[in-house]
């Protein structure tokens, strides 16, 4: 592996962590319950639960894809989920999921053969895979957190 490849594995890892651009990935969803995540502040088009389920829903399908699995095309930017998770244990569970995709999308970062062609497609490379969802998740953090400062008051 050339130096240029270990650093572009290594900026992949921190982008998808959430290092030195942004707060951490993991805690923008971390410490908020049920109430916040369904909580849609005066003038916001979507919740906190409703963002989380569309980033699992982009990460899962890039995800599956790189295990070379044949899912179909995404429908349109989807958002049709419940305004608010119904219990605290689905909350938790909805959380839960975005945090193991986001363990898994770190493994493919880790991987030989970034440069490879992302199976089920015609011109998009694993490189091209991973760097989305870390792109993906990074905008939607930056909606996470003004949303529960909207909310709570949470500062991260």
């Amino acid at each position: 592996m050339t130096r240029v490849e270990d650093a572009l594995r290594s900026s992949l890892v921190r982008a998808l962590r959430g290092e030195t651009a942004h707060v951490d990935v993991r805690r923008t969803v971390e410490g908020i319950d049920r109430a916040t995540a369904g909580a849609q502040p005066e003038g916001s088009p979507h919740t906190i639960h409703q963002i989380v389920r569309h980033m699992i829903y982009r990460q899962d399908f890039l995800l599956e894809r790189l295990e070379g699995n044949p899912v179909p095309e995404l429908e349109a930017d989807r958002w049709d989920w419940p305004t608010a998770p119904v219990s605290e244990k689905e909350w938790r569970s909805v959380a839960d999921h975005f945090q193991t995709g986001l363990d898994w999308a770190l493994r493919h970062a880790e991987q030989p053969g970034l440069e490879g062609p992302l199976p089920w497609t015609r011109d998009t490379t694993r490189l091209d895979a991973v760097r989305t969802i870390a792109s993906h998740n990074s905008y939607h953090c930056g909606q996470i957190m003004l949303l529960r400062k909207m909310v709570r008051g949470v500062v991260a």
